[in-house]
């Protein structure tokens, strides 16, 4: 979906040299390495500003359509929940990539906007860290259904309306999950005749050489490989001190990087361990095998064999 309406792209089109370019800067200490290597064109300038101004154009095609939304509905929005997000962002050549399919914070970090006039104060900003998989419980909350609410996540509005959270678990952290193997024909088994068994198939690949999952706490960000054996480097950034990204703390500084630097890798390690944990349900999605086809003993296994980075032994971690 890269074709915006002429009158959107004509103005950003006209003026594309005077677009920003990403931050440059070497991936030899990014589990991304190399992307501009197989893909040449991700560190072409010109080409970066063409797709950026498509770009922009689509943004700005996307808010004018919004408009016309909202004044379909007239006096109906007055008992409406409007949620503005997206399911990813957009690296624009940042970090040598293009589209997303990575955890840097182009691709990951999206807009999460909430409207429902005298449901929702106007203005209200949630400062914690929050996840997609709270906005299906946020809605069934808002409708007064959370009876039916079988889903992993939890209302957000406990953090609109600044009421008490829970103490059973850290709230202010989240995670996501990178994996996009999926079976061949977009089913598990095929069946070669009317008379035949189903047989199955696979996957279509095996679990790749980039990060798997993504732990974000306060301002501290870690992204891990899914296989304790895999000799692809984790990464973690202090986005306050480097918002762009720019410097992995773990990667090749993993064996020498400073204790505190650990810490804080173990802290959000453990935090991860938890919520797979309590993620697990009876199909034991994190905990099973099979849940990879096979790949590694399990995820919450993998992860707390993974060992990248030095040893500290016994460790304490501050609550941010």
């Amino acid at each position: 979906p890269m074709t915006p309406a002429n009158k959107h792209l004509e103005y950003y089109w006209n003026n594309r040299d005077q677009l920003a370019l990403p931050r440059t800067t070497s991936l030899n200490n990014s589990a991304y390495f190399n992307i501009v290597g197989k893909i040449p064109d991700y560190g072409d300038s010109s080409k970066l500003q063409e797709w950026t101004a498509l770009y922009y154009a689509l943004i700005e095609e996307i808010d004018e359509e919004i408009g016309v939304l909202l004044r379909t509905l007239g006096d109906q929005v007055n008992n409406t929940l409007i949620i503005f997000t997206s399911d990813h962002g957009e690296m624009l050549g940042a970090h040598g990539k293009r589209e997303k399919n990575t955890f840097y914070e182009e691709s990951s970090k999206v807009p999460l906007i909430l409207s429902w006039p005298g449901k929702i104060r106007p203005n209200t900003k949630v400062e914690e860290k929050v996840s997609h998989l709270d906005l299906f419980a946020t809605i069934l909350d808002y409708a007064g259904a959370s009876h039916l609410d079988n889903s992993d996540g939890m209302s957000l509005r406990r953090f609109i309306e600044a009421r008490p959270t829970n103490v059973d678990f850290d709230e202010d952290v989240v995670f996501a999950e990178w994996d996009f193997r999926k079976p061949p024909s977009g089913f598990g088994y095929k069946q070669l005749d009317a008379n035949s068994e189903m047989e199955d198939v696979g996957l279509d690949r095996e679990i790749d050489d980039r990060p798997a999952f993504l732990i974000r706490k306060g301002n501290k960000k870690l992204m891990m490989q899914k296989l304790a054996d895999s000799t692809e480097m984790d990464m973690m950034f202090d986005l306050e001190k480097d918002p762009f990204e720019l410097n992995n703390l773990l990667g090749v500084n993993a064996m020498i990087a400073s204790d505190a630097t650990i810490v804080q890798a173990e802290h959000m390690r453990c935090l991860l361990l938890d919520w797979m944990t309590r993620l697990d349900g009876e199909k034991r999605y994190y905990s099973n095998p099979a849940a990879n086809y096979g790949q590694g003993q399990g995820d919450i296994t993998e992860i707390r064999n993974r060992q990248q980075w030095k040893s500290i032994g016994f460790w304490t971690c501050a609550s941010d």
